[in-house]
């Protein structure tokens, strides 16, 4: 298994947030690494599920999880109410 991620160098804190995969989309390759390299765009795949996104009854922020169907990678997407990747 493979994954990719922002790495912080001796940060003296982390702390973890619970998030909650509210729904899974799978984008070919092409419209992964569209989505990929236009991160602030707006997309429709988010606009039509920005209302899955935002906290939980407990707490949690509920996200998208963007997947390139073809591939390994994905992106944890917190729409915070925007039609693109806010977080």
């Amino acid at each position: 298994m493979k994954t990719k991620a922002i790495l912080r160098c001796k940060d003296d804190y982390f702390e973890p947030k619970d998030c909650v995969i509210a729904k899974v989309i799978r984008l070919n390759s092409v419209d992964f690494l569209h989505f990929q390299s236009h991160i602030l765009r707006d997309q429709d795949f988010i606009k039509e599920n920005t209302d899955l996104c935002g906290a939980d009854e407990n707490g949690n922020t509920k996200c998208l999880l963007v997947l390139n169907r073809d591939g390994e990678d994905g992106i944890l997407v917190n729409t915070e109410g925007y039609n693109y990747y806010a977080a």
